[in-house]
């Protein structure tokens, strides 16, 4: 920790940084649960490391929560470095050097693919079935992958559904893509994951969720994947994401963001399908991303 202050009071921010996170990454290998509590709250966050970290923006929100929760909207769009986003921040050389960092780690660039990946997704059903296609998305975010879609803007397809239960995200999806005809709901997650958000059931060409399932305890997210599965139509596709264990990130993470997640490898990604009869499934597989921080799971509808 010494050589990250002495970098730090050298304004050396991205060399710092580069420290930081690596450093982060190796301490919480060597410490097992408890002990790497212990050392985030009695050296971590009393060090300077937490100051200078919280200079950056991303860091900052993590940290403190403005939505009561890290990783929301506003992060992703940091990440996408969405320029209406990020247009408003006031960033001196240091804070723009860990910014610029932060956001081009491992994990950044992860979610980065996936949100290519949703639009090629989406852009392929919209093509399967035209002007028929009925899509959902769970916990919509800002929903950015439509930025990438070039069927949604040009409305080649029948009904866009966008689900999340954080009211100011979904202004910004009605603002900026309710012109092409993407329609939002209001809904719990409690009131998803117990059928009381009263989604049309084998309705929907391709559902996905893209970040839910990383906060979701297992019991929890198979209830959720069969409720989700029952709003896919025939012959219809669900896609759910998560991050895999050991992603490079954690550590820092954990320890300066203040940002825990449920990690699951592809096996537990598999077993999140217990709930659904196997008759009822056409296929399913599980991939990763090229850096292997994110775990998909397809599930085909019969």
């Amino acid at each position: 920790m010494e050589k990250s202050i002495e970098l730090i009071q050298k304004t050396k921010a991205w060399e710092a940084i580069h420290y930081i996170v690596n450093l982060m990454r190796e301490k919480k290998k060597t410490l097992s649960n408890d002990e790497w509590i212990t050392y985030i709250h009695e050296t971590v966050r009393k060090s300077h490391l937490q100051a200078f970290c919280l200079l950056c923006p991303f860091t900052k929100r993590s940290f403190e929560k403005p939505r009561g929760y890290s990783g929301d909207a506003v992060m992703m769009d940091y990440i996408y470095g969405h320029h209406e986003t990020i247009k408003g921040l006031e960033l001196d050389l240091i804070a723009e050097e860990i910014f610029r960092f932060t956001t081009n780690t491992s994990a950044p660039r992860a979610v980065r693919f996936r949100r290519r990946l949703l639009a090629r997704y989406i852009d392929e059903t919209c093509k399967a079935h035209q002007k028929n296609t009925r899509i959902l998305s769970v916990a919509c975010g800002h929903l950015r992958e439509i930025d990438l879609s070039n069927e949604v803007i040009s409305a080649n397809f029948d009904r866009f559904i966008a689900i999340d239960q954080d009211q100011e995200s979904l202004k910004v999806v009605e603002d900026c893509y309710g012109i092409f005809g993407v329609d939002t709901l209001l809904a719990p997650i409690k009131d998803l994951i117990t059928g009381r958000a009263q989604l049309e059931k084998s309705s929907f060409d391709f559902v996905y969720s893209a970040g839910l399932y990383d906060y979701l305890a297992s019991p929890v997210a198979e209830k959720l994947t069969l409720q989700l599965f029952d709003c896919v139509a025939p012959r219809g596709k669900l896609l759910i994401a998560n991050f895999l264990p050991e992603v490079p990130d954690v550590g820092y993470m954990e320890s300066l963001m203040d940002w825990w997640l449920i990690y699951r490898n592809q096996e537990e990604m598999d077993g999140l399908i217990k709930k659904i009869p196997n008759e009822r499934i056409a296929y399913k597989k599980t991939f990763t991303d090229p850096d292997e921080n994110i775990a998909f799971l397809e599930i085909g509808k019969i």
